[in-house]
């Protein structure tokens, strides 16, 4: 079976687009892809878009002002993970043979949804009790500072941290903006305690895209590409109640574990992370699922530094959800066009020293009695 490669990314600057269309965001990230690829449309061979509140026909409605080219669109709704699932679905069909070159794309407009929770499902039990994901992550939250003695200022670093490096990256929502400290953090609206308003994502609205290649198609081209040498995609199992909200949910884990064993690397071969910090908690559950440090210790790893973009593992160098934005159906291929820039030593904000191999972690979200929706790893290497 062929390796697989990126041959070239490209996205829209998360923010806010009101004027443009669902398409016209996407249209320019696919752009870009192509160009930093160096390959024309035509030579596309089959195309998967993600995308979650863009209504049907996404990834069609996206490219028809582009090209009609009669090859196969194929739409991902995975959550939060579905740009992130289009991706492995575009790596399975190039690792069987079956395409040589194939484009992933995803792509959300949150900004017509104004303010507040995201619309959940009419019979999504949980959120008619008003257990949404924010409510979620704030048990988590509180949980784990009890078990572990931390208290919410120190959680509150999670949202500095990731400012610092999203105020520096031209791609981010919160490029420019000033930074934070820890009080203005913990002052800002409380949305569900300990989680206030800057310890929650933006919505952004965004795109991102990915041109993904065979070994095969590589040898035409000069270049030193990013090779995919993991993808797992996991989701939950049906059961009753919630876990240990201070430890990691399950399919995480599990998708953390498939994907080192499928590069054959571990945790102390990660370089550079960008991961699914949607909430403040939830980065600091994720550096523990990794293996970067034991459990309980994953929140003093990052107040020791660790995580900055100069510490020993830069977690989130482009800002993460929390500062480069969360366009949901693109959130996971902006994680993966980051890592790529890091990794070929161009990354538009910070860039770490001489990363080799990089992850990205999405978390596709959850309904009643389910662990969790998706979670998806991906491990590249240069």
């Amino acid at each position: 079976m062929s390796k697989v490669y990126v041959l070239g990314v490209g996205m829209k600057k998360f923010g806010k687009y009101k004027q443009l269309t669902l398409g016209q965001i996407g249209q320019e990230a696919v752009i870009h892809a192509l160009k930093d690829a160096s390959v024309s449309f035509d030579e596309i061979e089959t195309i998967y878009c993600g995308n979650v509140l863009g209504g049907p026909l996404a990834g069609q409605r996206l490219l028809s002002d582009l090209a009609t080219t009669g090859v196969p669109i194929m739409n991902v709704d995975n959550a939060c993970a579905s740009s992130s699932t289009a991706l492995n679905l575009a790596f399975q069909s190039i690792k069987s043979g079956e395409t040589d070159i194939a484009l992933a794309v995803g792509v959300e407009k949150l900004s017509a949804f104004g303010s507040g929770v995201l619309p959940t499902a009419q019979d999504d039990v949980d959120a008619s009790y008003g257990l949404t994901l924010p409510a979620i992550y704030a048990m988590r939250a509180k949980r784990y500072l009890k078990t572990y003695g931390y208290d919410s200022h120190q959680l509150a670093e999670v949202s500095v941290k990731n400012r610092l490096h999203g105020a520096n990256n031209p791609y981010a929502h919160f490029y420019g903006k000033s930074l934070l400290t820890r009080e203005q953090v913990n002052d800002s609206m409380m949305i569900a305690d300990p989680i206030t308003l800057l310890q929650a994502s933006p919505k952004s609205d965004g795109a991102a895209s990915v041109v993904l290649c065979s070994e095969r198609v590589l040898k035409r081209f000069r270049t030193k590409a990013v090779e995919i040498m993991g993808t797992a995609v996991v989701s939950g199992k049906f059961k009753r109640g919630y876990h240990d909200m201070a430890q990691p949910d399950e399919p995480t884990v599990e998708s953390i574990e498939k994907a080192y064993k499928q590069a054959g690397v571990s945790a102390k071969d990660i370089d550079v992370v960008e991961l699914h910090d949607a909430f403040s908690i939830a980065e600091v559950l994720y550096t523990e699922a990794l293996g970067f440090c034991d459990t309980g210790k994953g929140l003093e790893f990052l107040l020791e530094g660790k995580t900055y973009h100069k510490g020993i593992k830069p977690i989130n160098v482009s800002g993460g959800l929390l500062s480069r934005g969360h366009a949901v159906g693109a959130t996971g291929l902006a994680q993966v066009a980051e890592i790529c820039w890091q990794l070929q030593g161009r990354a538009p904000g910070f860039q770490v020293d001489n990363p080799k191999v990089g992850l990205t972690l999405t978390s596709g979200g959850g309904i009643s009695n389910f662990q969790n929706g998706a979670s998806v790893v991906n491990i590249l290497s240069i």
